[in-house]
């Protein structure tokens, strides 16, 4: 039986709650609750995304955009050169960018077992919960659902969670999210 119903609390996803400090609020910008929920699954420890709050925009920092802002005498790339603009505010504005939850802050483990539970095919959710024991997990669990034809069903499954772990985190970082 499956531990999802209507009105469940998916704050377990996300990790680390005790982070989310008071913090001052810029005036209100509706964002594209999509751009959060993009920038949360492609942000990582390397290349951690941030919600400009003046413009509503998602955009990822990587250490070649810190090292090009920092670099006063450097060239930069026209295509570059925004996101190069934006690290330099950064330094100027910190109240204006908000750091989104990257994958160390929300539990897609946690996801990947509760998709387990909504499989009804016991061999089929046996061959999931195997996957996700021990090292590795992530990657054996992905070529699972693969394999088993659940890929599709994983995803929506996945993107539905992280929909409600970023309207969440725009409930406590009190952005306006359409």
């Amino acid at each position: 039986m499956s531990r999802h119903r209507r009105g469940a609390d998916f704050s377990k996803y996300l990790l680390g709650t005790g982070r989310w400090a008071v913090r001052f609020v810029m005036p209100q910008i509706r964002v594209k609750l999509r751009d959060i929920v993009d920038g949360m699954t492609m942000a990582n420890d390397l290349m951690p995304a941030y919600l400009d709050q003046q413009t509503g925009r998602v955009f990822h920092v990587n250490e070649d955009d810190i090292a090009a802002a920092e670099d006063a005498d450097s060239e930069v790339e026209d295509w570059q050169r925004e996101i190069v603009e934006i690290v330099r505010a950064m330094e100027d504005a910190s109240d204006r960018f908000v750091p989104l939850p990257e994958g160390s802050e929300i539990d897609g483990y946690g996801m990947m077992r509760d998709f387990v539970d909504t499989v009804k095919d016991d061999v089929m959710r046996a061959r999931l919960e195997e996957s996700i024991r021990g090292s590795g997990a992530f990657r054996r669990f992905k070529d699972a659902t693969s394999r088993l034809g659940l890929a599709n069903e994983w995803s929506a499954f996945r993107d539905e969670r992280y929909l409600v772990v970023a309207k969440l985190w725009c409930e406590r970082e009190g952005v306006e999210a359409e």
